[in-house]
């Protein structure tokens, strides 16, 4: 039972994190009810790049990598479809 509660709860949190893509600034949001949220504007990005391990590859999830101007790596929480999410940054 507890082994099922850990995996209810892991999948709670999973299904909580958010990636909100505005035309001004990008939104990360990770953990139950928005536990961490971090804005970065756009003017501040100089890379982005995505990670999906192999289950990833095979049910279309994985994160982000932000890159910031002053060399700052931040991570997205993990998402499904990362590079529809890379493909809407760089436009």
């Amino acid at each position: 039972i507890a082994a099922l509660c850990l995996g209810l709860l892991g999948s709670l949190r999973q299904a909580s994190n958010q990636l909100d893509i505005s035309n001004y600034h990008i939104t990360l949001r990770d953990g139950m009810a928005g536990h961490r949220c971090r804005q970065i504007p756009h003017q501040q990005l100089a890379a982005v790049w995505v990670i999906r391990p192999l289950f990833g590859r095979w049910f279309n999830f994985g994160r982000l990598g932000l890159q910031l101007q002053d060399g700052e790596v931040v991570w997205s929480p993990v998402i499904h479809a990362p590079y529809l999410a890379k493909q809407a940054l760089i436009a």
